[in-house]
C-alpha cells in the first residue's frame, strides 16, 4: 500500500506485482469465511483498492482534526451502486457519515470496492463541488438506459456487465495459458482463442454502445504471457509491468503511445492518482480534443491543445508531490470536472494575466468550480485547480 500512495509505483504495477507473487505460489482462487470465492486477480484488486481508500480516509480523518471541522464533504462519481448513489456528492458531518453513509461498513462509505472518498469542509467558506440540482441531474442521466442486443442497461449496470466480460475474457487467457504450458492439442488452444477473441469484440461493441472507456487493464491483470492472436486489436500481452507497458499494440498510434508513457511517468512521479487507469488517461486526452479544444475562451482565444499538466491537474493526486518535496506537508488536489473547464474558459472571468518567462504569457479564468490557465500566445491549456 506505501508503494502506491508513496507515487514509487504505479497502481497497476503493484496490482500485477502481487498478482504475480501469489499465482507463482500456486494461488489461483481465495475462498473468504462467508463462503464465497473470488479468482486471485479480482480478490487481489479489491483488497488494494479497499486498502487505498482506508488510507486516504484516515489521512483526511487527520487533516480535519487539525483544521478544527467536524463537516466532511463526500465525492460523487458516475456509476455508483445504486446505494451510494442516494447520499454521493453531500455535505455531512462526522456522525452523519456513519449514520447516513454508512462508514465503517463494508458496504459503505470507503468499504469494499468504494470509489468515493471525503474532504475537509468549512460551513460559511467552502463552495460545494455540487449543487443539489447537479446531483439530480447525474441521478436521472444515470438512470438513462440503452439498448444492447435486446437487453437494457443503465450507467451501474452496464459497469457491471462490462466487470462481468472482463473476468470471463481473464478466464480464457488462463485456460490459453495452462492449456499451452500442458502441451495440449492445438485444436483445443485455438478454440479458447476463437472464444476469447469473440468476447473481446463483444466488449469493444458494448463498451462503445453504452459510451464506456474500455478498461483493459483489467483484463491484462492476471499477468500471464498469453498470445491472443486477436484479429480485432492484435494485442500480444507481455509479462512486464506498466512501468516496461503492458501490452505490445501492432496498430497504437505515435501519439497514443506517447500519452500512454505520460500516464505512467505522473503516476510514478504522484501527479496523478493510481486509481485513475491508463485507459481512462486517453479516453481524457481524446474528449479534451473533441469538447474542449476549439472552443473560444470569453475573450476570444481559441484553445488549440491541453498540457500534460493540464490532465494531471484535472485527475488529481492524493498528495502533491512538489509541496510534498518542500516541506512534507501532505495536500489531496482534487481532479476538476470536464464541466467546469467549460465553464471557465467560455464564461469565466479574466483575473490573472502573468509572463512565464520562456513560454510566453498566461492568463487565468475563474469560472463558478474552477480556475483554468491558458498560454495567451499558444492557445494551450496548461493548468486547472478546483474552487473550494
Amino acid at each position: 500500500m506505501m508503494d502506491i500512495e508513496s507515487g514509487a509505483f504505479s497502481y497497476n504495477t503493484v496490482l500485477e506485482r502481487t498478482i504475480n507473487t501469489m499465482t507463482n505460489s500456486g494461488l489461483r482462487t481465495i475462498d473468504y469465511a462467508s463462503g464465497t470465492s473470488s479468482r486471485i486477480e479480482v480478490a487481489v484488486r479489491r483488497a488494494l483498492m479497499t486498502g487505498y481508500g482506508q488510507v486516504q480516509r484516515y489521512m483526511t480523518d487527520q487533516v480535519a482534526e487539525e483544521l478544527g471541522t467536524e463537516y466532511f464533504e463526500v465525492s460523487a462519481h458516475g456509476g455508483a451502486r445504486p446505494e451510494h448513489a442516494e447520499w454521493q456528492g453531500g455535505v455531512y458531518t462526522k456522525d452523519e457519515l456513519y449514520s447516513i453513509c454508512g462508514l465503517d461498513d463494508a458496504l459503505g462509505l470507503c468499504g469494499i470496492n468504494c470509489y468515493h472518498s471525503y474532504d475537509p469542509f468549512f460551513p460559511g467558506i467552502s463552495k460545494r463541488r455540487y449543487t443539489d440540482d447537479q446531483l439530480e441531474a447525474l441521478k436521472a442521466e444515470e438512470a438513462k438506459e440503452i439498448e444492447f442486443n435486446g437487453k437494457t442497461y443503465n450507467k451501474y449496470q452496464a459497469l457491471q456487465e462490462q466487470r462481468k466480460m472482463e473476468r470471463q475474457m481473464r478466464k480464457y487467457r488462463q485456460d490459453i495459458d495452462l492449456l499451452t504450458k500442458g502441451e495440449a492439442d492445438e485444436e483445443r488452444i485455438q478454440a479458447k482463442r476463437i472464444k476469447y477473441q469473440t468476447k473481446y469484440s463483444q466488449y469493444k461493441a458494448f463498451s462503445e454502445r453504452m459510451e464506456l472507456p474500455m478498461q483493459r487493464d483489467r483484463i491484462y491483470a492476471d499477468g500471464l504471457k498469453v498470445k491472443t492472436e486477436n484479429p480485432i486489436e492484435k494485442i500480444i500481452v507481455s509479462k512486464t509491468g506498466i512501468d516496461n507497458g503492458s501490452k505490445t499494440s501492432y496498430n497504437n498510434s505515435p501519439l497514443e503511445d506517447k500519452l500512454r508513457k505520460q500516464y505512467r511517468k505522473d503516476v510514478k512521479e504522484g501527479w496523478i492518482t493510481a486509481l485513475f487507469s491508463e485507459d481512462q488517461y486517453v479516453k481524457l486526452y481524446y474528449d479534451l480534443q473533441d469538447k474542449v479544444v476549439g472552443l473560444k475562451t470569453i475573450n476570444d482565444i481559441e484553445v488549440t491543445d491541453t498540457s500534460p499538466h493540464f490532465m494531471a491537474r484535472m485527475i488529481g493526486t492524493s498528495r502533491d508531490p512538489k509541496i510534498y518535496a518542500e516541506d512534507h506537508r501532505i495536500v489531496h488536489r482534487n481532479g476538476v470536472e470536464m464541466e467546469d473547464v467549460i465553464d471557465a474558459i467560455k464564461n469565466g472571468e479574466v483575473a490573472k494575466t502573468q509572463s512565464t518567462t520562456g513560454k510566453g504569457i498566461s492568463i487565468t479564468f475563474y469560472g463558478n468550480n474552477a480556475a483554468v490557465t491558458l498560454n495567451q500566445e499558444t492557445g494551450i491549456l496548461i493548468q486547472c485547480n478546483l474552487l473550494m
